[in-house]
């Protein structure tokens, strides 16, 4: 008998606790009656079975408001600390949504989509690995279609997929890039392998382009710049992170479309310099080095290494009897420009920083083809071997 009487108070024990547990989670005067639409099951996860259609992080997910359908209710699990919602507009361009935890209580006030740019998402701040419900209802009494979603920041599922879609970029090396009717915009990525990095354009048929650089995150670090034109416009430079992943959108000035090159270096040598400043012939002071101009090799490229705080350039006329001369540093910057050598100056000077390695370029005068010798000295007086 004492047996019975303790089984039925532990009984009626437990059934109070269940009560009290369910006052306290259902009965909340914060909370609002979240209508229940069914239990749908969610195939990737077996394990629970979502209220709402489940949005996936930086995915789209499908909406609808009608004369009939007057509010929509989407569910999330949060994978972060801070997560973004964001509309993308259909035939409906103004929403209200309300953010609601699994105890049914408003997280955070109702916040309005619309427009553009920073208008079309909205942050809050949740717990990691719980589920929350978003309530959407139109401005007014608007009706139409609309896209929802959700990311870890403020870039949208739109920029997600086409950052992660990107053309692998390598250092010092041009990569193709094209723009069609349909296709307006490229991505490429790169990991960071300096400080500052240099975003090159090699122009085509498309000879303008604006190019934004975005970080891990898909966030933008940096204002789009034009690359147009010649010289410094084709290039521009952005402070970064080292071994950090980063993303370059490229889109075109108005409406071009065909074809270009896009490159990334550590300076403001272009791919195509770095190249030839790589294959430059080496040169030993107070000695000649053969060069030769032809109608495929239009240019021809030196190097040195300074011994002195100025140096000169010696030219030996041979069948070419007329050249110019640039010297680049070694991160491909230009140090002095643009020196004619002929048979009334066969020489040129250049202050430069002793042991430091430096780049001549060799040009012809006009289209002048031939050969020719080049080499260095400290002095005006030219190589005698």
């Amino acid at each position: 008998m004492r047996k019975q009487f303790i089984l039925s108070a532990a009984i009626i024990a437990i059934i109070s606790a269940l009560c009290l547990f369910i006052a306290c989670e259902f009965n909340n005067p914060d909370a609002i009656d979240i209508p229940d639409p069914g239990k749908p099951v969610d195939p990737n996860n077996p394990g629970y079975t979502p209220k709402y259609p489940l949005l996936v992080i930086n995915e789209w997910s499908d909406g609808g408001i009608s004369l009939e359908v007057k509010e929509q209710w989407f569910e999330f699990t949060a994978t972060a600390a801070t997560q973004y919602i964001h509309f993308k507009k259909g035939t409906l361009d103004d929403i209200y949504i309300q953010l609601y935890n699994k105890k049914n209580e408003a997280v955070d006030t109702q916040k309005e989509l619309y427009g553009s740019g920073a208008d079309l998402y909205k942050s809050f701040s949740i717990t990691n690995g719980q589920t929350y419900y978003i309530k959407v209802t139109p401005y007014g009494s608007r009706t139409g279609t609309y896209q929802i979603g959700f990311t870890a920041s403020t870039a949208s599922p739109d920029i997600i997929a086409s950052a992660n879609a990107a053309v692998q970029l390598n250092i010092n090396e041009w990569s193709d890039g094209s723009f069609t009717l349909l296709e307006k915009e490229k991505w490429f990525k790169f990991s960071a392998s300096a400080a500052t990095q240099y975003i090159h354009l090699k122009p085509d048929t498309v000879n303008d382009v604006y190019v934004q650089l975005y970080n891990n995150s898909y966030v933008a670090s940096d204002l789009p710049k034009e690359l147009y034109g010649s010289g410094t416009n084709l290039y521009t430079s952005s402070p970064v992170t080292v071994g950090q992943l980063y993303y370059i959108k490229v889109t075109p000035y108005g409406s071009q479309t065909g074809n270009y090159k896009i490159g990334i270096t550590g300076s403001a040598a272009s791919p195509d310099m770095m190249a030839a400043m790589n294959s430059a012939v080496p040169l030993i002071i107070n000695t000649w080095a053969d060069g030769a101009i032809s109608s495929v090799i239009t240019e021809q490229w030196f190097t040195f290494t300074a011994t002195a705080a100025t140096h000169f350039i010696h030219f030996q006329i041979g069948s070419l009897d007329d050249i110019y001369v640039d010297l680049y540093n070694s991160s491909g910057v230009l140090v002095d420009s643009r020196k004619e050598l002929y048979s009334g100056r066969l020489n040129t000077s250049s202050p430069v920083t002793i042991g430091q390695t430096y780049y001549i370029k060799v040009t012809p005068y006009s289209s002048r083809t031939g050969n020719y010798k080049l080499g260095y000295t400290t002095s005006a007086t030219a190589p005698v071997n």
